[in-house]
């Protein structure tokens, strides 16, 4: 008997991987290795582009990661060949000269084969929070934001139109100066895909009606759910809806019986505070950089002292 082993959460679906390709014109292409004596395989979920490249896509938070093994075979053999297959996978995708940095998906603890096939390797973070959610898991502050944004009228709910998530999302980008590269037609791709019920849009409205803030969750069929994307206008940054929003969207995945909600990473200092207030536990993963010419310079540059003594200077 076969055991199937499939990490990346929400991401892993086939309905994310439709949705990724059609919208960045990429052919799902996933990269096997197997051990034939044992019938351990090991799989990651990637792409071919256009032009027959294997690439990971821009915008997904994982590359889904499945692994296959009969019932018989014993732990300490599953890790031998596990080692021996990342590393064989490793070494398959710096041949491609797959350029872009990409996420193993939280729960894949062993990298040491992707680190010996040539990778550099860093740990980063996710919060993931345990569904049903109960709000005193929540710190005091956030709870108070949410239910003062109540108070002055604000309202959060599940939404429908794209034109107002895309409202949302270009005000943050402008603020922050980055590009999400989402635009209304990737919103409706994604509804049309994988429906409204695993491709979620969350909006809060001021009391007028006007949409204040919106956030688009990723769910899937096996208890998980990620928030994607999320953005607040500007002029309501103050008033809490962005707590308040956060809080619907627990509660409402909560009422659908999800097990997780994954924010989808922790890594960026001015934000991280924000998702971890909501009581999710600190969950690690790995990102792979391509070795390039970079890194090889710089790796010379420290092998011959110059970087210790930068260290050294600077601390002078």
């Amino acid at each position: 008997m076969t055991t199937t082993e499939v990490f990346g959460g929400a991401v892993a679906q086939s309905g994310w991987r439709e949705f990724l390709a059609s919208w960045q014109h990429l052919t799902p292409d996933d990269l096997s290795a197997a051990d034939t004596t044992t019938g351990v395989s090991v799989t990651l979920g990637l792409y071919r582009s256009s032009r027959g490249r294997l690439v990971v896509p821009h915008d997904s938070p994982f590359v889904p990661v499945t692994i296959e093994h009969g019932d018989t075979v014993g732990a300490r053999r599953l890790e031998r060949r596990w080692l021996s297959l990342t590393e064989r996978i490793g070494q398959e995708l710096l041949h491609e000269r797959v350029a872009r940095p990409w996420n193993l998906p939280p729960g894949i603890v062993d990298v040491r084969g992707f680190q010996q096939a040539g990778f550099r390797l860093e740990s980063r973070f996710t919060s993931v929070v345990d569904l049903p959610w109960q709000e005193t898991s929540a710190v005091k502050k956030v709870r108070q934001r949410a239910r003062r944004a109540v108070t002055e009228g604000f309202t959060a709910a599940r939404g429908t139109d794209p034109g107002e998530v895309l409202r949302c999302l270009t005000e943050t980008e402008e603020r922050k100066h980055f590009r999400y590269r989402i635009d209304e037609a990737t919103l409706r791709l994604g509804v049309e895909i994988l429906g409204s019920d695993r491709f979620r849009f969350y909006l809060a409205r001021a009391s007028s009606g006007e949409v204040a803030s919106a956030r688009v969750v990723i769910c899937s069929d096996d208890g998980d759910a990620l928030g994607w994307v999320s953005g607040t206008r500007t002029r309501f940054l103050a008033s809490g809806v962005q707590q308040l929003m956060t809080r619907a969207t627990l509660e409402d995945l909560s009422n659908d019986g999800f097990a997780t909600f994954d924010w989808a990473g922790v890594n960026i200092p001015s934000i991280a505070s924000a998702k971890e207030d909501w009581g999710g536990r600190l969950t690690p993963f790995t990102a792979a950089f391509p070795r390039n010419g970079w890194d090889i310079a710089q790796g010379a540059w420290h092998a011959m002292g110059y970087g210790r003594h930068k260290i050294r200077k600077a601390a002078l």
